[in-house]
């Protein structure tokens, strides 16, 4: 029988991943605010233009409606996995940064509103795309030291 020997929890894998699960729940909550068009969150949210943005929304490609969950639901599931030590934390943040990539980009390069702040989007899709890499890096880094299992 084969022993898989696990390094001891370091103490900043739970401020990470405790981190993490907090931050990447603000992206839940948006998404989820979001499609289920809570106007109260959306006017919020988009200076009183929340009819031209969700119009604007739901004519978005394939690339955001598919992206931006992936990017908004793996990376809380890899900070979840993060805290539950488990090496698909790696795999989960990858993904999510590849959906949140490919979303923010079908997003800013096609047709926008004049009403949404373009310059801010793009200045979150920075952000949050940096929050996840680091996020990424982290988890391959404890990964590598055996720390994730």
């Amino acid at each position: 029988m084969e022993m898989h020997v696990r390094a001891r929890t370091p103490w900043h894998l739970w401020v990470v991943g405790l981190l993490a699960a907090i931050w990447n729940s603000f992206g839940a909550y948006d998404y989820v605010m979001t499609r289920s068009r809570d106007l109260e969150y959306l006017n919020y949210a988009t200076d009183g233009h929340a009819a031209v943005f969700m119009k604007w929304h739901d004519s978005a490609g394939w690339l955001v409606q598919i992206g931006w969950p992936l990017g908004v639901w793996l990376s809380l599931a890899g900070a979840l996995l993060l805290l539950f030590r488990s090496r698909h934390a790696v795999t989960a943040y990858a993904i999510s940064l590849g959906g949140a990539v490919a979303s923010f980009a079908a997003q800013l390069m096609g047709p926008f509103p004049p009403e949404i702040n373009r310059s801010g989007m793009a200045v979150m899709a920075v952000v949050i795309s940096t929050a996840i890499t680091l996020q990424l890096l982290y988890a391959w880094w404890v990964a590598r030291r055996g720390v994730l299992a």
